[in-house]
């Protein structure tokens, strides 16, 4: 059997796996030789006197600067020469160090307590000044920080001074809010269809079905049956899988894993495996791109659980307070005002029933929001989202009614050489008291659905030799 068609129905059941999920790609950094920086709440700190210094692999910041920008008066920070130790004040803080010692002590109104650091502060004996490890400010002060490695900027983000000072309201997504608790508070029995065609050169191939799904809080489970049509190198799709191909997923959201199992897939990827299932770990890729990013899978589920008791308000605190910050470019303030230009009531035109919000995600790239609303409630969204001609993809829900569309044209190489594809899904939500799995069934044996897709995907100038081809 050929490469390319066996690449076709492997492909075809992973798009079906991944239309309900996004994912965010990110990039790994580089150290150069920059000087190091320091900006807090979104803007650089100018150090006349005082530049932050790297010891042992930690950043080291002036107490005295970086303090004055937090709000602490220069009069309440003093150093006690005979005991090397330094006291900054504010409001009800006192906060009180000793050079040489990995201890800090903070007084909080009538509470205080003794926190270790992870490095001591030192003197630096060519200003005078104070320095102490950057994290000693998050520990004190309830900031959020982080490192930039291609800036080599050190980034310190006081949330709730930078949230108090957000004038912004958030009704719309309150709203929202509570009609998606609607769904995640109840199981669901979710029946639909779905269309997709693929084309690479002359290859045209058509996929529609049926499915069934049962969803909870924490799992999914879903059965279809994928009726192929079309040619792929010269072969009929229809012959090849006159049955169709039987597709059943299965998703445990606490783990982040996908499991999928398809008898006729065992027979077009040719492992000669029967009564297999092949998993794919979202969570561990996530995990790795998170490696960069400092956000990991469990820690976006966290966010996403505590998110069904909040305001959009609450969720915006919770969510911003434990951002990662690993881009001088993308520090809270940033992040706020990107979110306030997509989901604040100052963003949303309304036409109608229908709120629209519109944002321009980068060159040729445009993410479109629009929440419905009647009788003072959300009972519906819509959010799209167009990529230059490359992609689009758009996902809506009125009521109880869901409907997804996507498609694609990649360059694949050569003058008007591309592959396109289209999909559209629909479905519909009714309560049910029924429980998903979510994983299969004990003892089943699994294999890596990743591995499998790299190992069949076409290679220019490879020919398939096999007895099949």
């Amino acid at each position: 059997m050929k490469q390319w068609i066996r690449f076709l129905a492997i492909t075809a059941a992973l798009v079906l796996t991944l239309c309900v999920t996004a994912m965010a790609a990110d990039t790994a950094s580089t150290a150069g030789d920059v000087p190091p920086s320091v900006m807090v709440n979104g803007e650089v700190v100018d150090f006349p006197d005082a530049a932050p210094q790297i010891v042992d692999g930690r950043t080291f910041i002036p107490l005295r600067a970086v303090f004055n920008v937090l709000g602490f008066a220069d009069d309440n920070i003093t150093w006690d020469g005979e005991t090397r130790t330094a006291t900054a004040v504010k409001d009800d803080l006192t906060i009180t160090l000793t050079e040489g010692e990995n201890t800090v002590t903070v007084t909080r109104g009538e509470e205080t307590e003794t926190q270790e650091t992870d490095a001591a502060a030192y003197v630096n004996p060519a200003t005078g000044n104070v320095m102490v490890p950057l994290r000693f400010v998050a520990q004190t002060l309830g900031c959020n920080v982080g490192w930039d490695s291609n800036t080599r900027t050190a980034i310190i983000d006081d949330t709730a001074a930078i949230l108090a000072a957000n004038t912004e309201t958030y009704d719309l997504m309150d709203r929202y809010m509570a009609y998606s608790r609607s769904f995640s508070a109840r199981n669901y029995n979710v029946t639909g269809d779905f269309t997709m065609d693929m084309t690479m050169g002359q290859d045209t191939v058509s996929v529609t079905g049926d499915y069934e799904m049962l969803t909870s809080a924490t799992a999914a489970d879903f059965t279809t049956n994928m009726i192929f049509a079309g040619q792929a190198e010269d072969q009929d799709m229809a012959a090849m899988f006159p049955n169709g191909l039987d597709f059943e997923m299965r998703f445990d959201m606490e783990t982040g894993v996908y499991y999928l199992y398809s008898d006729a897939l065992n027979e077009a990827a040719g492992t000669g495996a029967t009564g297999v299932w092949y998993q794919m770990d979202l969570a561990a890729m996530m995990d790795q791109m998170g490696a960069q990013s400092g956000m990991d899978y469990s820690a976006l589920m966290e966010l996403s659980q505590a998110a069904q008791d909040m305001t959009f308000t609450e969720y915006l605190e919770t969510m911003l307070a434990s951002l990662p910050l690993t881009d001088a470019s993308a520090t809270t303030s940033d992040v706020l005002a990107v979110i306030n230009d997509i989901c604040a009531d100052s963003a949303f035109q309304q036409s109608g029933a229908a709120y629209t919000s519109t944002y321009a995600l980068a060159e040729g790239a445009e993410l479109t929001l629009t929440l419905y609303a009647s009788g003072g409630s959300v009972n519906g969204y819509a959010v799209a989202v167009s990529m230059d001609g490359l992609m689009e993809v758009s996902a809506s829900m009125r009521g109880t009614n869901m409907t997804v569309n996507m498609s694609m044209n990649v360059p694949t190489g050569g003058e008007g050489s591309a592959m396109t594809m289209t999909m559209e899904m629909t479905g519909r939500y009714v309560a049910t008291t029924s429980t998903p799995l979510g994983v299969p069934p004990t003892g089943a044996g699994v294999l890596d659905l990743t591995e499998l897709m790299n190992s069949y995907i076409p290679v220019s100038g490879d020919a398939d030799t096999s007895a099949e081809g």
